[in-house]
């Protein structure tokens, strides 16, 4: 009889609470509605692939893998202020990790219409790009081969190219100086390679291609178009990037295809920073030099910002070129014809005049910027923390129990998770009764075991007046975790362990908060600590099992479409109000129709208006749900004809 009166009051109150939803799940009849949507039963409404990634190496070496969606250059456009836009946000770094004994293997999660996965193997300051295709692969064995040897050189030479289209060369001790080739349009950037001997040109006039010299044979190759005009550019040998520079922003590009990686924003200079140079010396460190001013700055990359301080304002010349030398000073060159050699003490600011870059013929040359190739070209391979991942590729080179990081859904790019909260009642399928965007972070050790797990959740919209919490459960025991920081459990219905995981849990299960009021626009960022190192198999795929405390009810959980509920959920409320779970087929939080209360999205999504069905505002979701998955698969993608702005929640 309990049972009876408890589910009575129980179906009553969802019809009275929360924003009246469930008395008009359909705001326009007559144009059909999700409840007409003809959905597989078996249709989990996943967005993400999961992929087994395994290498073969014949040595032990670092690779980077990146998701990427299609196999030629992105396409990239400007605006006025250098803002970088039109870039598909799911070209994303996915992993790194070390082949250990000659093998890697990286269990990761990626957007479903992902076509690409992009690989960087690096070693000693080399590396090789290749496309993979994921389409319809589960497993992707990937056996390298043919990696390019290093070429050395004899002496430390500084290579410069000017916009007259000259490319020369000056021995960085003696001053003399050599032609070396013309190119078009001539350049105002350029970096030295120097694992694979080249030189890298930015054009300075449409279509700005970005062009590679080989400096033992002197042959040149278009490798793509930048698109835009750069001053300032330099090479990471150990990453195997260029960064390129304009104005205060910092671009990372890929040189095998001249494709975008990233960008950054400087932060701090006073000066005019449009021309002069900037060197890259390692550990996200750049020096900056002005053609207009007579300063030297330092920069350190903080997330997408590199923050600046001033080394001197009191050099002896306005710059236009500069790279650091073996020795450890910086050498630049000012914009003259012939230009004058320099070189400055990093640390103090000092610096002094060496020679005029002038051939033996009296030839002049103007240098807009060079890059140092060094007598050894191949960095040492440090091990600091003898976990025996270089130091150049190990993401923490100071603690031996870590080494690489593996994201989801990329390093710069958060998911969504959206839900409906009147479960087990129908809701009205606008999504964005909570709609929390995340990403995790797995650190893994050189064993590519997982030893530190983060989430950072950005709860971006309540859009109920239900006051709901918001949890993660992990396919782990609680005693698996060693401590949790960084979550909010303020109002009184949650208990923990002494580790910080929730208590009486079979499975840990964190509670990143259990106000979502109370968090509404703060990004947590939330640390779980592990007692031993896990396989990646075992620890599942991100974001796990999230799901929704609903009204602050800890017996009222609402999960993502076939996730079970936790030990603490109230078992007796599934398969009663519109909720057609049936655990003995794993079936959980879908209705009689197969529709769910929360969906995981791997971009930022943006959310339906107010009773506005998700259907309204994302005209291919229809076609996705009934064809099962297999049409449509970027439904949620900024597209031509994908969405309907009047219907969402644009802000």
């Amino acid at each position: 009889m309990k049972t009876r009166h408890y589910l009575i009051i129980f179906l009553m109150a969802i019809i009275i609470t929360s924003c009246n939803k469930f008395e008009n799940p359909n705001p326009n009849p007559g144009e059909g509605n999700m409840n007409d949507l003809k959905v597989p039963a078996s249709f989990d409404f996943k967005t993400t692939k999961d992929i087994i990634l395994n290498i073969s190496d014949s040595e032990e070496v670092s690779y980077d893998i990146y998701s990427i969606t299609q196999n030629s250059e992105p396409t990239i456009s400007y605006i006025d202020n250098d803002t970088l836009v039109n870039i598909d946000k799911t070209n994303q770094l996915l992993a790194s990790g070390f082949t250990k004994n000659g093998s890697l293997s990286i269990k990761l999660t990626v957007p479903g219409h992902q076509e690409f996965l992009y690989l960087k193997r690096k070693k000693a300051g080399s590396f090789k790009a290749e496309y993979l295709n994921i389409n319809n692969q589960t497993t992707i064995n990937y056996q390298h081969t043919n990696f390019k040897s290093l070429k050395t050189t004899t002496k430390e030479l500084i290579y410069a190219v000017n916009g007259n289209g000259q490319a020369f060369y000056i021995d960085i001790e003696t001053g003399e100086t050599n032609f070396l080739a013309n190119f078009d349009k001539g350049a105002y950037a350029c970096a030295v390679d120097k694992a694979n001997n080249a030189l890298y040109i930015a054009e300075r006039k449409s279509p700005y291609k970005l062009r590679k010299i080989d400096l033992s044979t002197k042959d040149q190759t278009v490798i793509g178009n930048l698109q835009k005009n750069f001053d300032r550019m330099d090479f990471d040998p150990h990453g195997g990037i260029l960064y390129i520079g304009r104005g205060k922003w910092v671009y990372a590009y890929d040189p095998t295809s001249a494709s975008y990686i990233t960008q950054y924003k400087l932060e701090g200079p006073k000066a005019n920073l449009s021309g002069g140079d900037l060197a890259y010396a390692g550990n996200n460190t750049f020096y900056f030099t002005s053609v207009s001013e007579k300063v030297l700055y330092k920069g350190v990359i903080h997330g997408n910002k590199i923050k600046t301080e001033l080394i001197t304002s009191n050099l002896s010349n306005k710059t236009t070129s500069s790279d650091l030398g073996s020795d450890g000073y910086l050498y630049y060159a000012t914009n003259s014809n012939p230009s004058k050699v320099y070189k400055v003490n990093v640390t103090t600011g000092a610096d002094e005049y060496l020679y005029s870059s002038v051939s033996a013929t009296n030839q002049k040359f103007k240098a807009n910027d060079f890059g140092i190739l060094e007598k050894d070209t191949a960095p040492p391979a440090n091990d600091k923390d003898g976990d025996g991942v270089p130091d150049q590729d190990d993401k923490f080179p100071d603690d031996p129990n870590k080494a690489y990081k593996i994201w989801t859904p990329g390093e710069n790019q958060y998911g969504t998770l959206a839900f409906e909260d009147l479960w087990p009642g129908l809701g009205d399928y606008d999504f964005n009764d909570m709609v929390i965007y995340y990403r995790f972070l797995q650190i893994t050790n050189a064993d590519n075991e997982v030893v530190e797990l983060k989430g950072f959740f950005l709860n971006r919209h309540e859009g109920a007046n239900l006051v709901n919490g918001f949890g993660v459960e992990l396919p782990i025991p609680p005693s698996d975790v060693q401590s949790v920081a960084g979550n909010s459990i303020t109002d009184n219905y949650i208990t923990t362990s002494a580790n910080g995981t929730e208590a009486e849990q079979d499975n840990a299960v964190i509670i990143v908060y259990d106000n979502g009021d109370k968090n509404l626009g703060i990004e947590r960022e939330v640390t779980i600590k592990l007692n031993n190192p896990i396989e990646q198999i075992i620890l599942g795929d991100a974001p796990f099992n999230p799901f929704l405390i609903k009204n602050q009810e800890r017996t009222f959980e609402v999960h993502l479409p076939d996730k079970a509920p936790t030990s603490l959920a109230d078992k007796g409320i599934l398969g009663t109000g519109h909720d057609n779970s049936i655990p003995a087929q794993n079936r959980y939080y879908k209705t009689q129709k197969h529709l769910p209360w929360a969906i995981n999205i791997p971009v930022e999504f943006v959310w339906p208006k107010e009773k506005m069905e998700i259907i309204k505002g994302y005209l291919k979701f229809k076609e996705w749900a009934e064809s099962g998955g297999s049409s449509y698969p970027d439904w949620y993608i900024e597209k031509d004809g994908y969405r309907e702005p009047a219907n969402l929640d644009v802000q």
